[in-house]
This record gives structure tokens, sequence and C-alpha cells, in this order.
């Protein structure tokens, strides 16, 4: 049987939420991601296309992919950005 549990949501912090919020991670390749993000390391695409903070070598599917994005969502997190 499959079980669904309730999860806390985020908002992004009111004073950054323009320099925080991206398009969704499946309508941007890694290249376009890379180049919106450059210059903004708030920009939530460091975290749903964690590869941008990657060398370009980096399989985008890799296991450091995915550590990568849980860094950054829980350092943001912890700092209040969300």
């Amino acid at each position: 049987m499959v079980s669904v549990r309730p999860f806390r949501g985020f908002l992004a912090n009111k004073q950054l939420a323009q320099k925080i919020i991206s398009p969704p991670y499946d309508v941007i390749d890694s290249a376009e991601a890379r180049r919106m993000a450059e210059g903004n390391d708030v920009s939530f695409l460091h975290v749903n296309k964690p590869e941008i903070d990657l060398p370009t070598t980096q399989d985008p599917y890799g296991e450091l992919v995915y550590k990568t994005g849980h860094k950054n969502l829980h350092s943001w997190i912890d700092n209040g950005l969300l």
C-alpha cells in the first residue's frame, strides 16, 4: 500500500523573491540554466539544476548532482532564503 504524507512547503524570502524564482527545471537545458544563473547566487536554478555548479563534463544525472542540489536546498533553508 502506498503511504502519502504531508510535507512542509517553502516560500522564497520576500525581499529576494525576484532573484530567487526561476523557470521549471524541465523547460530549460543545463547550458541555458548556467547562463540564466550567471552572477545570481540565489537563483533557484542552483537547487533544481544543480549541475550548473559543477564542471560541464559532469553527468547531469550523476549522484554528485543530486547531492549538490540537496546541499544547496538545505543551505538556502538554513540561511533564510526559503
